[in-house]
């Protein structure tokens, strides 16, 4: 199958700080691949310089055949990519119907095809019983998945997810997977960073491992979570 997300030799600096060095990632149609790593190890870098929110200093991001490279963020939406992020962006004083109408917007010139399109984004998130809801009133769990909505509803292809599972319990966390698994099933796309290793390897197709900027291993999980790279990049020589 080809790759719908094709990032060569992505490279970003700050100063003398090389945050990303040379790193190479693909993901396929309706693959889940997890984005891993220590702190520090450039995971958020990678995703900002992927969604337009910073520029690159070298390589190439082609998304479904189109070169994405330093386009800005909305020219990477409209290309079909959605993102949530590693702190949670809601527009607190509107209602999360309103919340994910903003997302919806992308698509649709008019408020009541915004609108339906955004319900719809609620009921695969299991929000629509919280549409009328103050989004500042939410728990942060489900402004996270109001977040999550809300990127639904631009019409994706592909879903970049920052640490949208962090800080939850396990109980919200299953729920979090389901919607994750649902998600593919619509035939969307994910590219995951997660802190809790039990959590990737349990939703990741495939997953990436990043050290200090770079690419140290790419495989199944459960090669991965066996792979003396990677235990050393964690745990120390």
């Amino acid at each position: 199958m080809s790759a719908l997300l094709q990032v060569h030799g992505l490279t970003k600096r700050f100063g003398g700080l090389v945050a990303n060095d040379g790193v190479d990632l693909h993901v396929r149609e309706r693959e889940i691949v997890g984005l891993i790593g220590p702190n520090g190890a450039g995971k958020t870098t990678f995703f900002n310089c992927v969604t337009g929110q910073l520029r690159i200093d070298a390589g190439r991001v082609v998304f479904a055949g189109d070169d994405l490279t330093n386009r800005p963020p909305e020219v990477v939406a409209r290309a079909g990519i959605a993102r949530t992020f590693q702190i949670v962006k809601v527009f607190k004083e509107m209602t999360v119907l309103d919340n994910v109408m903003v997302g919806a917007f992308l698509r649709e010139l008019r408020a009541t095809p915004a609108r339906g399109r955004a319900l719809s984004a609620l009921e695969l998130v299991g929000l629509a019983a919280q549409a009328g809801t103050r989004a500042g009133d939410l728990p942060v769990a489900l402004q996270k998945r109001l977040e999550l909505a809300r990127a639904v509803a631009t019409g994706p292809r592909l879903i970049v997810l920052d640490e949208a599972l962090s800080g939850l319990t396990p109980a919200e966390t299953q729920e979090a997977l389901a919607v994750v698994r649902a998600l593919r099933e619509r035939g969307i796309a994910l590219l995951v960073v997660e802190h809790v290793m039990e959590v990737i390897m349990t939703v990741s197709d495939r997953v990436v491992v990043l050290d200090r900027g770079k690419r140290i291993a790419e495989g199944p999980p459960e090669t991965i979570a066996h792979d003396a790279k990677v235990i050393e990049a964690y745990l120390g020589a």
